[in-house]
């Protein structure tokens, strides 16, 4: 094997490994992406329960 054919084979070998990285790094957006949103959602959600807590026991009050 002369060092061209090394160079190409390592490369061809950088170039998989590119990929992979590439593709682990979208699967790990969209996980993060994904447990974002979710939590977001929870959130809110208990931003609204507690508001309606608020203004129930503002009413309960008066």
């Amino acid at each position: 094997m002369t060092s061209d054919e090394q160079k190409l084979q390592s490369l061809h070998f950088i170039v998989i490994l590119a990929k992979k990285l590439k593709h682990l790094k979208a699967v790990a957006l969209k996980g993060m992406h994904i447990s974002y949103s979710e939590h977001h959602f929870s959130e809110t959600k208990d931003t609204h329960l507690h508001t309606a807590y608020a203004h129930r026991n503002k009413y309960l009050s008066n």
